[in-house]
């Protein structure tokens, strides 16, 4: 877990280093090249509208970086770090946000707190950033047998092809799904459009909770944050497996 940390750090600092600085610096020469047209120039609306682009991009790798260089939830309290994300979204605060907790708060596994919390994250900003919702909210459920995340808003939803497949280009539909394989949870997207969108994750006690009865990982959860877990590391596990077999 500590060698993905470093890694994701690592990343981090060259994206911000190379990409983010090189679209600052492009922004920045590009908007003194518009001062120096004229009012009436006919490429004056096309260097404007890449500005805007160049803008865009900019505060979209910002908030990229943030949840590159997320490491741990403090105090293990995850409705406060999912309140966090609003600040992330200053420009959007006609948006209701809220985040209720149901149940008593449990202690949540230091690997499945992290990746739910970018599972969460991740839905959380979808919203903001492409629903045109009024509404968004996050509910995080405290059973005794499982840790529920439900993200809903009231926006202009999903199409059908679009939650099966995805966006080109973006990856994060997908990531949210491979994420909550490797934990052993389960990911549901309900969406229509112009009916709002819900993602629902699920993570049974005996993975989700240090204090689950059992208080017995899955042993595939030591693999959890390895480089390879989908390829090397299942491999090593077969090995091993055949050895015993």
């Amino acid at each position: 877990m500590e060698e993905r940390l470093d890694e994701r750090e690592r990343i981090a600092r060259e994206l911000h280093d190379t990409l983010l600085q090189g679209a600052l610096s492009a922004s920045i020469q590009l908007d003194l090249a518009e001062d120096q047209l004229a009012k009436d120039s006919p490429v004056r609306g096309l260097v404007q509208n890449v500005l805007a682009t160049l803008r865009q991009v900019t505060e979209e790798g910002r908030m990229a970086l943030r949840g590159l260089r997320f490491q741990d939830i403090e105090n293990n309290d995850l409705p406060k770090v999912f309140q966090r994300v609003k600040q992330e979204f200053p420009h959007k605060d006609t948006i209701a946000f809220q985040v209720i907790a149901q149940g008593a708060a449990r202690v949540v596994r230091t690997q499945i707190r992290n990746e739910i919390y970018r599972i969460g994250r991740e839905a959380i900003v979808n919203a903001y950033a492409h629903s045109d919702a009024a509404t968004i909210e996050v509910e995080i459920r405290y059973a005794r047998t499982q840790l529920s995340l439900l993200v809903r808003d009231d926006g202009r939803g999903i199409d059908s092809s679009i939650l099966q497949g995805g966006r080109d280009g973006h990856w994060g539909l997908s990531g949210m799904r491979e994420r909550s394989r490797r934990i052993g949870a389960t990911l549901k997207l309900r969406s229509r459009l112009g009916a709002g969108t819900e993602i629902e994750l699920t993570v049974p006690g005996h993975i989700a909770f240090e204090d689950d009865s059992d208080n017995s990982a899955p042993r595939w959860l030591s693999w959890l944050g390895r480089e390879g877990f989908d390829g090397s590391g299942r491999k090593a596990r077969d090995k091993q497996n055949e050895r015993r077999d």
